[in-house]
């Protein structure tokens, strides 16, 4: 068994806003975990961060007898919270076979 990371990035995300992504890289047989989660902050306060994955969804395109599929996943990162997230990343734990 073998595991990785894909690693997102995104920023200044307003309470209540949604962020979409997608990432590519695996095959038919991997797992994916999938977390958001806030960075570091430098502004006064002790702010808290309340991120959500959702909708994630997997696409197979291709795969027919001339080209190997190629598989993407696609998500959503809502803000839960009520102060906006100046920085978080999106790790996708891939566990293969």
């Amino acid at each position: 068994m073998a595991t990785r990371v894909i690693e997102l990035v995104g920023n200044n995300l307003a309470a209540g806003q949604t962020q979409d992504f997608f990432a590519f890289g695996f095959g038919p047989r991997d797992a994916l975990a999938v977390t958001a989660i806030a960075g570091r902050f430098s502004h006064g306060g002790t702010p808290r961060y309340l991120l959500s994955v959702e909708n994630v969804r997997v696409e197979t395109h291709g795969g027919d007898t001339l080209e190997e599929p190629i598989f993407r996943v696609f998500l959503t990162v809502r803000n839960l919270g009520a102060d906006t997230v100046p920085n978080y990343a999106v790790n996708i734990g891939v566990i293969s076979p």
